[in-house]
């Protein structure tokens, strides 16, 4: 869906060559996904502003493999 809205997708190990104003996403092992957007930059004179969230899944899952094993547990 991130590339279909025009993000670039960038590898976590890779060395990264951001232009200004354009849109990224990276992901972890299939689990983690960070989608940012560039300004425009110049890091060698000013640094730059990193601004961040975090959320957990937003919706209730039922694990695959029940540790109960029988009606009695």
């Amino acid at each position: 869906m991130l590339s279909a809205k025009g993000f670039k997708e960038v590898k976590e190990l890779d060395s990264w060559n951001l232009e200004e104003c354009s849109n990224y996403f990276t992901t972890r092992n299939n689990t983690s996904l960070i989608a940012f957007s560039t300004g425009k930059f110049d890091p060698e004179n000013f640094g730059y502003k990193i601004i961040g969230s975090h959320t957990d899944s937003p919706n209730i899952r039922l694990n695959p493999i029940s540790k109960c094993k029988n009606d009695k547990h």
